[in-house]
C-alpha cells in the first residue's frame, strides 16, 4: 500500500476525507468482496492507511506551498527572456481559472504590453523533488470557478502560443490542449497528473493497478492533444511511469498525439499483478523538432462539427512578426463526442482548457492565447504607406524597400462582424515599433469621426509599447469600428533593415483583435565623407608617381562590409577622368581606407588637382579636391607679398614702426631628402619721401634677443632645415607685433610716406 500513498495525497488534496474510502475500494477491490469474513480486519487496514496519508499530507502540503510560493517569484533567464519575447494575446484573468493544480508554480504573468496575458503553467526554476502539473481551464467571466463550455455544435477556432524552455534534450515533460467535461469542472486534474501524465492521463504509480484503474484516475470525459517534449520508454518502470512513449513514432523524440484519458483502451498493461506498469496508445502521433528552444510556437486548432474532427496546426507562424508560415506539423483526428459525453448523450459543449507538466526534469511551461470561441469576430483592414517627394502617399507592400529616412503613415482598422455587436469597452495597444523607427504621432479613434478617442502623447510615443483604456462603450452597432493611426520617421539606418509588421491590439472582456501591418525595408542612408590621409596637399619629385591614402566613411564611422561592396569612386587629375583601375586603386582592410597612384605622366610641374567622387547606391559624397605639386627641384618663394607696409604716428621720440597685416612669407624645399637653407634680407633701395629725402632711421629685424639692422648688404634672418619633398615654412607665421621686420625712426624724422625695395634672397646652407 506504501506505493499508492502518493496518489492518495493527491486525490486527498482534491476531494478531502470521504474521497479517501471510494479510493481504497478501487485500489482494493479484493477486500470488498470478502467484506463479511474480514470487515474487522479490513476496518483495522482503512484506519491505518488513512491515518498513514494524513500524515504524508501534512508533511508534503507544507513543503509544497513553500516551494510554491517561491517559485511563483523567481524567474530565471530563460522565463525573463520568453516574457520579453512573448507574442500578444488577450489578458486571461477573467476568462480563465488556473484550476485546483498540485506542486506547480502556476499564475498570471503580464506581458510586454498586456497585462496577465502569459499562463505559466510551470515554472522550470523549482525544487524538482516536487513534479508540478498546472491547468488553465475556460470559466465564466466575473465568477470564481465556474465553468466556460465551448459549443461543439459550432465550428470554433483556438489560436495559442506555447513556450517550453529552452532546455532542450533535458526538458521535461510537455503540455496539451484539452477539452473535458469532468464533474469537477475548473478543479478538474488527472490524479498523480504530473511527469508524463501531463495532468490528464492516468498516473501510472501503483503497480498493482489495471487499465480500469488508469481510466478511473485519469481526466474523466476528456479528449486531450499532447505535446510531449520528453520520452518516457524505460522497460520495466514498475510505478515509476515512464513507459507512456513505447511505441515507435513517441518513442523516437518530441511528439504530437491524442486520445481520451478516461478511456481504458488508451492504456497498454505490461508485466504481472504486483508489477504492472503502462504504456500510452497515441493516436496519429506525429513528430516535432524538439520545441524546448527557446522560442514561442503558434498552434492553431479548428473543430469541424459536421465531420466531428479536430484540425491542428503547430508551428505556423513566426514568432517574430506573427506571420502565417508553413506548419512544421499538421493534422486532422476524429474526436467520438461520446467519450465527453455518454453512449447515449454525446457531448454537445466542453470546457477547453491547457496543461503542463513536469518530472525530474523540467522547464518553463508558458501559453498565450490570441483566438478562442465565444469571442466578438471582427474583419480588419491595414494600410501602410509612404509619404513620396511631392507629398503624396504610397502604398508599401510586403517586403518593399523605402528609403531610409522616410515618413510612413500606418492605419490600422478593426470592424466588429453585425451577428457578434456586443458594446464593450475595449484597451487600445501599439506595440513595440523598430529601433530604425520613431513614432512621431499616433491616436485613436472611431470610423469616420474627426475628434479622436485619446491622442497618444511625446512620452508615449517615445517609448512603446503604447496602451490606454477607451472608457466608453466601442464596437457598438452604431459605431462598430475602431482605427489606429501612427505616423513614424525612419532613421536613416547605416545598413538595409527590415521593419517589422507594427501591430495594434483592441482587447476587453469580450473581444481581442490584433491588426498587423505589412514589413518592410529601410534602405540605409549613408552620410558619405571623403578624407585624404595624412597631409592635405601630396609633393612629388619630377618623374615620380603620386601616391594618394585616402578614406570613405559614413561621416566618419565605418561603412558596414554589406553597404561597402556598393561604393564607388571615380576620379579626374586636372580635369581628365580616370578609373579606380587606372589609377592602381585598391581598399585596403575593412574600414574604408584606399590607396591611389597617380602616375608622373598625368601631372605638371607645380600644381595639379585630384578630384575624388564617391557613391553608394543613392548616397553621394562630396567631391575631394586634393592638391598635388610636382616639384622643381628648386628652393622656391611660394608665396610673398608683392607690396608691404609700414604705419604709425610719429612721436618726436626714437620709436618702432610696425608692419601692415598683409604681410606673406612663405618657403617652399622642393629638394630631395633633408636639407638646410637660409633667409637673407637686405635693401636694394632705401627708403625716401617723395621729395626723394631718406628716412631718418633703419630698417631692422628684430628677434627674441637680437636686433638686426637691414641695409644694402644680405642679412640672415632665418635658417630652417627641411624633411622631404615639398616642405613648406611660413616665415612670418611666428612673427608678433615688436618682432620680425620693423622699422626703427628717430627723434628727428618727419612725417611722411617713404617707399623702399626689400629684397628676399634664398641660400643653401651647409
Amino acid at each position: 500500500m506504501g506505493l499508492d500513498t502518493l496518489n492518495i495525497r493527491g486525490f486527498i488534496a482534491d476531494s478531502g476525507q470521504n474521497a479517501v474510502a471510494s479510493l481504497i475500494a478501487r485500489l482494493f477491490p479484493v477486500y470488498f468482496q470478502h467484506l463479511d469474513q474480514n470487515w474487522g480486519v479490513l476496518t483495522l487496514g482503512c484506519k491505518q492507511v488513512y491515518r498513514l496519508v494524513l500524515l504524508l499530507l501534512a508533511c508534503s502540503l507544507g513543503v509544497m506551498a513553500r516551494d510554491s510560493a517561491h517559485a511563483a517569484m523567481t524567474r530565471d533567464d530563460d522565463m525573463l527572456a520568453a516574457i520579453a519575447s512573448a507574442p500578444p494575446g488577450f489578458s486571461l484573468d477573467r476568462g480563465f481559472s488556473p484550476g485546483r493544480s498540485f506542486g506547480a508554480a502556476d499564475r498570471l504573468l503580464d506581458g510586454p504590453a498586456i497585462p496577465k496575458q502569459i499562463a505559466q503553467l510551470t515554472n522550470d526554476n523549482f525544487n524538482q523533488m516536487y513534479r508540478q502539473v498546472g491547468v488553465l481551464w475556460s470559466k465564466t467571466p466575473g465568477t470564481q470557478n465556474v465553468p466556460r463550455r465551448i459549443p461543439l455544435t459550432h465550428d470554433q477556432r483556438w489560436s495559442f502560443w506555447l513556450y517550453f524552455g529552452n532546455k532542450g534534450d533535458q526538458a521535461a515533460d510537455g503540455m496539451t490542449f484539452t477539452l473535458q467535461n469532468a464533474a469537477d469542472g475548473t478543479d478538474a486534474i488527472a490524479m498523480s497528473g504530473s511527469g508524463q501524465s501531463l495532468g490528464v492521463w492516468g498516473g501510472d504509480t501503483n503497480a498493482s493497478g489495471d487499465t480500469t484503474y488508469m481510466s478511473q484516475i485519469a481526466l474523466q470525459k476528456s479528449w486531450t492533444l499532447e505535446f510531449d517534449t520528453h520520452v518516457n520508454n524505460v522497460v520495466n518502470s514498475v510505478s515509476q511511469a515512464n513507459y507512456f512513449d513505447y511505441e515507435s513514432v513517441p518513442s523516437q523524440g518530441p511528439h504530437i498525439a491524442s486520445n481520451y484519458p478516461a478511456e481504458k483502451s488508451t492504456y497498454q498493461i505490461f508485466g504481472s499483478w504486483g508489477h504492472y506498469y503502462f504504456g500510452l496508445k497515441h493516436l496519429q502521433p506525429k513528430r516535432m523538432t524538439n520545441p524546448s528552444n527557446g522560442r514561442w510556437h503558434h498552434v492553431t486548432m479548428d473543430w469541424h462539427k459536421d465531420k466531428s474532427q479536430m484540425t491542428y496546426a503547430f508551428n505556423d507562424r513566426d514568432p517574430h512578426t506573427g506571420q502565417a508560415i508553413t506548419p512544421e506539423v499538421q493534422d486532422t483526428v476524429p474526436i467520438d463526442l461520446t467519450k465527453l459525453g455518454t453512449t447515449s448523450r454525446p457531448a454537445t459543449s466542453a470546457v477547453w482548457g491547457l496543461t503542463g507538466a513536469t518530472s525530474a526534469r523540467g522547464e518553463n511551461n508558458l501559453a498565450v492565447v490570441d483566438q478562442e470561441p465565444g469571442q466578438m469576430r471582427f474583419d480588419v483592414e491595414q494600410e501602410t504607406q509612404v509619404v513620396t517627394k511631392d507629398g503624396q502617399y504610397q502604398t508599401i507592400h510586403e517586403g518593399d524597400k523605402i528609403p531610409g529616412d522616410a515618413d510612413v503613415r500606418y492605419h490600422f482598422q478593426a470592424a466588429g462582424q453585425p451577428d457578434g455587436f456586443r458594446a464593450s469597452n475595449t484597451t487600445a495597444v501599439v506595440l513595440g515599433t523598430s529601433p530604425v523607427l520613431k513614432l512621431l504621432a499616433g491616436s485613436v479613434r472611431q470610423s469616420g469621426q474627426v475628434t479622436s478617442l485619446y491622442d497618444f502623447n511625446a512620452a508615449e510615443l517615445a517609448a512603446p509599447p503604447m496602451s490606454h483604456a477607451i472608457g466608453q462603450d466601442v464596437f457598438t452597432k452604431d459605431q462598430p469600428s475602431l482605427e489606429t493611426e501612427l505616423h513614424a520617421k525612419g532613421q536613416s539606418p547605416e545598413e538595409d533593415t527590415y521593419v517589422a509588421p507594427q501591430t495594434a491590439i483592441y482587447y476587453g472582456e469580450n473581444h481581442y483583435v490584433a491588426v498587423k501591418s505589412v514589413g518592410y525595408y529601410l534602405k540605409r542612408k549613408l552620410n558619405l565623407q571623403l578624407e585624404k590621409l595624412g597631409t592635405p596637399t601630396a609633393a612629388v619629385a619630377p618623374q615620380v608617381d603620386a601616391e594618394i591614402e585616402g578614406r570613405l566613411s559614413n561621416n566618419g564611422r565605418t561603412i558596414q562590409p554589406d553597404a561597402m561592396k556598393d561604393s564607388k569612386l571615380t576620379f579626374s587629375v586636372n580635369g581628365k577622368a580616370y578609373t579606380f583601375t587606372q589609377l592602381a586603386g585598391a581598399w585596403t582592410g575593412t574600414d574604408g581606407h584606399f590607396k591611389l597612384r597617380v602616375p608622373a605622366a598625368a601631372l605638371k610641374q607645380g600644381k595639379n588637382a585630384l578630384t575624388i567622387s564617391a557613391t553608394n547606391r543613392d548616397d553621394v559624397a562630396p567631391d575631394l579636391t586634393i592638391p598635388i605639386i610636382q616639384l622643381s627641384g628648386d628652393l622656391v618663394f611660394s608665396a610673398v607679398s608683392p607690396e608691404t607696409g609700414f604705419s604709425g604716428h610719429l612721436t618726436g621720440k626714437q620709436q618702432l614702426i610696425t608692419r601692415d597685416d598683409e604681410w606673406q612669407l612663405r618657403v617652399r624645399d622642393e629638394r630631395a631628402g633633408e636639407n638646410r637653407w637660409k633667409l637673407q634680407a637686405s635693401l636694394a633701395a632705401p627708403l625716401r619721401d617723395e621729395q626723394g629725402r631718406p628716412l631718418q632711421g633703419d630698417m631692422i629685424y628684430q628677434a627674441e634677443h637680437e636686433q638686426k639692422v637691414i641695409g644694402t648688404d644680405p642679412v640672415v634672418i632665418y635658417e630652417q632645415q627641411t624633411h622631404g619633398l615639398g616642405e613648406e615654412t611660413d616665415v612670418i607665421r611666428d612673427w608678433h607685433k615688436n618682432t620680425g621686420m620693423l622699422i626703427r625712426v628717430n627723434g628727428g624724422a618727419t612725417a611722411g610716406q617713404y617707399e623702399g625695395e626689400l629684397r628676399w634672397q634664398l641660400a643653401d646652407a651647409p
